[in-house]
């Protein structure tokens, strides 16, 4: 998953602008303990009218024996959530927190092939709460 990614939202929820596209860069720091992405998006609702950042950490904690993850943005937002690690070809974060949504959200990441992931985020109370991305990896690898 290192490297650079474009995912182009295929279904976002109500109130939120059309047309969504992240860009996306995956990288190992702090000795290799954790992936931070670094996430951008041009303008794409009436709330987000300049460029939304996003930088978020992944890690696997062996004690606990889950993968944890946090992430905040250029716009005050922040989550956490927790995962048990790859089922086959899906990852399924389950929201401890997020500024958004509160304790609710689920994310599944589907690995559709090396370079294609499916993003699925789903609020299982508010079903209207939901996005559906489309991620490919950048030709060079980088």
């Amino acid at each position: 998953m290192l490297g650079t990614w474009t995912c182009r939202y295929t279904t976002i929820w109500p109130g939120r602008g059309p047309g969504r596209i992240d860009t996306n860069v995956n990288a190992m720091v702090l000795d290799g303990q954790y992936m931070m992405t670094t996430t951008t998006s041009k303008p794409f609702d009436k709330m987000r009218t300049k460029t939304l950042v996003n930088q978020s950490w992944l890690t696997y904690n062996r004690k606990d024996r889950l993968w944890y993850w946090f992430e905040i943005s250029n716009f005050g937002g922040f989550e956490t959530a927790t995962s048990p690690g790859w089922n086959g070809n899906e990852f399924v974060l389950t929201d401890t927190y997020s500024s958004e949504v509160g304790r609710a959200g689920v994310t599944t990441i589907t690995k559709v092939s090396p370079g294609e992931l499916s993003i699925a985020f789903v609020v299982p109370a508010k079903p209207t709460i939901a996005t559906r991305e489309v991620c490919t990896k950048s030709p060079s690898g980088t």
